[in-house]
């Protein structure tokens, strides 16, 4: 069945069901291998219209202002109880697409099922549930509002989705899938939540996107598959992941980048690249992260991140993404651009010590700890990344640049003691050290 609307400028609307079991709807033939259906103004598909169809092999729906999806176009209870096989659906370029609960329920996709250049204001729980999907892939489309297995597919070859997809907000298990390979390339999630990717994987492609805000730990679930609950156990496993954004908007939830299941992915027989993770430079927004890494800040409290199923991976994790960072994110009101600034030279100065507590160098914001007791011990790197200054007289004019004098005098003391002497005209630097080789640098006016 063929139905192209094109020459009438998308005026007509087209129901597609059985007739015994909705009114005024256009009942195809029995007989029918492929449904395909163009240039509508909308388009309805209503329920067992695959149980009428026992030949359909091809669902093709496009350029079309709204297209809706009513519950189980196909009922196992009603026909042979036996999964529906289906070739090739395809939904392009459709303004409103609106799956309903269950829709694809029994049903198996031998090829592919694709989402091309759509938009849908909501995907309800269940709506992209199948029995089998060899290919999943999305491109270029916009989901405002992802509930809890809205994507449950749990048993796939392969997951994609590409082309600057943006998933407003993606709830907790939004994504829900068992897929043997699993790609995110070039999208954009404004809102995650915890495990909003619980994803088990064999080889898994997280590339080039954009993660504005993050509630919570959204890869707490994202784990690799056992090698054999692979389709091809003998196929590569893997984790690909690199040339991410991450724009911390608000701020970056403490441990919302961790990923316990890492530990489960061996780096000698398996494929792991992570590489050019890029962030903004705030530290305000990221304090955690930077303490964790440059001064083991609340170490303790990722590394307990997960349980026995999961694991416990998001230090290593961590520590391969902040060692092959890439560079300091500009972000304005709509865009985030790559800047040269090197993150990591930037986190090596991000924070200070000051009355034993790691703040932010700018702001002077202290961490906060989440450890379990609300205490946290760091260390002062052998080479330290920054000084704090105190200044007594705010108002004095001598005192706005925090260079000593030239035409001073070094004064050491001997004998092993804390504190050493830096005078000159006017100012005396004091240089308390709070390990073998850290200071924390005090400029008082010499009374």
């Amino acid at each position: 069945m063929h139905l192209d609307t094109q020459d009438q400028e998308l005026e007509l609307d087209v129901k597609i069901g059985v007739r015994d079991l909705t009114d005024n709807v256009s009942e195809p033939p029995e007989n029918a291998a492929q449904l395909k259906i163009s240039s509508c103004h909308s388009v309805e598909l209503f329920p067992r219209i695959i149980n009428r169809m026992a030949n359909l092999k091809n669902i093709t729906i496009s350029k079309s202002d709204e297209v809706n999806v009513h519950p189980r176009l196909y009922n196992a209870k009603a026909g042979t109880r036996l999964s529906s096989h289906l070739q090739i659906v395809e939904f392009s370029e459709i303004r409103n697409l609106k799956i309903a609960r269950q829709s694809f329920d029994g049903i198996s996709v031998d090829g592919s099922f694709w989402l091309k250049e759509i938009a849908m204001e909501r995907v309800p729980s269940m709506a992209f549930h199948f029995d089998h999907v060899k290919e999943f892939s999305v491109f270029g489309s916009r989901f405002d509002r992802v509930s809890m297995w809205g994507f449950r597919l749990e048993s796939c070859g392969e997951f994609n989705a590409l082309g600057m997809t943006r998933f407003v907000s993606l709830a907790t298990r939004g994504l829900y899938l068992k897929c043997d390979k699993f790609m995110l390339a070039y999208n954009v999630f404004v809102s995650v939540h915890d495990s909003s990717f619980d994803v088990k994987f064999g080889f898994a492609d997280i590339q080039g996107n954009t993660f504005d805000s993050m509630i919570g730990k959204p890869f707490m679930a994202f784990r690799p598959m056992a090698r054999d609950e692979l389709t091809n156990p003998e196929s590569q496993r893997g984790l690909v992941f690199r040339e991410n954004k991450f724009t911390a908007s608000p701020s970056l939830p403490f441990g919302s980048l961790a990923m316990p299941a890492f530990e489960k992915l061996d780096p000698e027989a398996e494929y792991i690249d992570i590489d050019k993770n890029h962030f903004v430079c705030e530290c305000s927004k990221l304090s955690w992260f930077i303490g964790l890494m440059t001064h083991q800040f609340d170490k303790e409290a990722i590394q307990d991140i997960g349980n026995d199923d999961v694991g416990y991976g998001s230090l290593d994790f961590l520590e391969l993404v902040y060692e092959t960072s890439g560079h300091c994110l500009d972000c304005q009101l709509t865009t985030c651009e790559v800047t040269e600034k090197d993150f990591m030279k930037y986190a090596d100065s991000a924070l200070i010590v000051h009355d034993n507590e790691l703040k932010c160098s700018m702001s002077g914001q202290a961490l906060k700890s989440h450890s379990k007791d609300g205490k946290s011990s760091f260390i002062i790197p052998e080479r330290p990344s920054s000084y704090s200054y105190e200044r007594e007289h705010e108002n004095d004019s001598s005192l706005e640049n925090p260079s000593p004098p030239d035409n001073l005098n070094l004064k050491r003391d001997g004998d092993q003691s804390n504190v050493s002497e830096v005078t000159g005209s006017g100012v005396t630097y004091h240089i308390s050290l709070l390990g073998l080789t850290s200071c924390l640098a005090i400029r008082t006016l010499l009374l």
